[in-house]
């Protein structure tokens, strides 16, 4: 079967798309698995909704995804759509290859879908299924954002993004293992994605594993509880590429660095690729077996530095696209003066100012750029306005917890607890939204700080909390009443 669709989708077109996706994975993250919606559903979408013939066309981005969906998915996205539109829609599923290059906001040219793939053969359905078990396992997520083609290159990590490109087209070859460290916020994470995001492209038949540090303690802890760590490396077998992201957290474990020594020796030999990020070279490794640093720097080393003026303009420009809004180049170069040490301060502020945007309904001013600066904690003297208050500083999580707690008049332990009372959970969620949009804190760093939450939480916290001030007005009264005082 083929379909053919030459819609040229203009912005209104695109945004009613991926709300649509977006509202689907709102209401399975209820009920459904959450690894399987990682896996699977994260890439797919939406690619033509028909209201008059009450049709929805979901794409896919080949034959292994879309049988996946239609197995864990298809009944409970049928009911969402008629719950959504208040009557039954007819819902079908087709490839989509683009969804495998993670283009999920359909800004590229969805004007033709391919036929369904044959299909896969038996060597290729085991590797599938290797793969499948180990996402299911490890709860991989690679973020579909995260691209060579969206990376804004420049030279504080020139270096960093073409060994990660040639890395992609041949891992395991060349750079392995290949080290990247820089200061918080700067893009490595970036880097590794999109690594694996390509390799994904390259070659589909490759195992890569993605995992947070902290998620490869928490799975070494869990193993060696219940005394299946055998278990937990044989998978690694199966691995080609595996990327740890932030290595110094297994500084002071002796068990984990002897177990990861033990991984990397494995998959090195094998010529498996490696890739490690950290906030500092190996050698400035704090409490981590030599042996294991001498291993770190086997490969390349590559550090990432701090962007010059024209390049955090560029990130500027670029991050603003991504979320349609328009910044003339005299606000461009406010915020590119005074934001310099972190890519991802300045992906907080393009998030502040599309929820202020969105807010109050009317276009950006030069106005707006010292006020985001000021909530970002910058003193910053607006020559257009020169009775702007100043804030010396910025808030603390800690702080901001303490603040959104006396706000609901709750006690602040509560939010880190497992109550449910409304509350206590709209408190815990307006801290998870405020951490992701204005502090540009990852979802693993948001899920410890609220009391070792799975990320997955947070997603939905931060979805759930985007959707209420959207749509409430006494939570966006909220919302803008917290803004203020931070």
């Amino acid at each position: 079967m083929s379909i053919d669709i030459t819609t040229q989708y203009d912005a209104e077109q695109k945004k009613v798309l991926v709300d649509l996706r977006t509202d689907i994975i709102h209401q399975l993250a209820h009920d459904a698995n959450p690894n399987a919606i990682r896996s699977f559903l994260w890439r797919c979408g939406v690619v033509s909704l028909d209201a008059e013939g009450q049709e929805v066309v979901i794409g896919a981005p080949n034959d292994f995804v879309l049988s996946q969906v239609k197995k864990f998915f298809a009944p409970s996205i049928k009911k969402i759509i008629a719950e959504l539109y208040h009557q039954p829609y007819k819902v079908q599923y087709v490839i989509h290859p683009s969804f495998g290059d993670g283009e999920h906001d359909l800004q590229v040219d969805v004007s033709a879908l391919l036929d369904i793939q044959a299909p896969a053969k038996q060597g290729d359905i085991q590797s599938q299924q290797i793969r499948s078990e180990l996402s299911e396992y490890f709860g991989i997520l690679f973020d579909p954002s995260y691209r060579f083609d969206n990376l804004v290159v420049g030279g504080y990590n020139q270096l960093a993004a073409a060994a990660g490109q040639a890395i992609a087209q041949d891992p395991g070859t060349v750079y392995n293992p290949f080290f990247v460290y820089g200061d918080v916020g700067l893009g490595k994470t970036h880097i590794m994605q999109a690594i694996a995001n390509a390799l994904v492209k390259n070659d589909p038949d490759k195992v890569i594993v993605y995992l947070p540090t902290t998620k490869f303690l928490d799975h070494i802890i869990s193993a060696i509880k219940k005394g299946s760590l055998d278990a937990l490396l044989k998978k690694f077998d199966d691995v080609d590429v595996l990327l740890l992201d932030d290595i110094q957290f297994i500084a002071n474990k002796d068990k984990t660095q002897e177990i990861f020594h033990n991984i990397f020796n494995d998959l090195h030999l094998k010529k498996k690729q490696i890739v490690i990020s950290s906030d500092r070279p190996p050698k400035e490794l704090d409490n981590i077996a030599d042996r294991l640093k001498s291993r770190f720097s086997l490969g390349l080393v590559a550090d990432i530095g701090t962007p010059d003026f024209e390049t955090r303009a560029a990130i500027l420009r670029s991050k603003a696209d991504t979320k349609w809004l328009t910044l003339t180049p005299a606000m461009v170069d406010v915020l590119a003066k005074y934001i310099t040490g972190s890519v991802r301060e300045i992906e907080g502020a393009v998030t502040m100012l599309s929820t202020k945007h969105h807010l109050y309904g009317r276009q950006l001013e030069i106005d707006d750029m010292y006020e985001v600066l000021q909530t970002l904690g910058y003193r910053v003297d607006n020559p257009a306005n020169p009775n702007v208050v100043v804030a010396a500083t910025r808030p603390s999580m800690d702080e901001v917890a303490t603040m959104i707690a006396d706000y609901y008049r709750i006690d602040r332990a509560e939010i880190f607890g497992s109550s449910r009372q409304k509350d206590i959970v709209r408190a815990r969620q307006m801290l998870m939204y405020i951490a992701h949009e204005q502090y540009g804190r990852t979802l693993e760093k948001i899920g410890e700080f609220c009391g070792g939450r799975h990320h997955g939480t947070v997603i939905h916290a931060v979805k759930a909390m985007k959707k209420l001030i959207q749509t409430d007005e006494y939570v966006k009264w909220d919302y803008v009443s917290l803004s203020e005082r931070i």
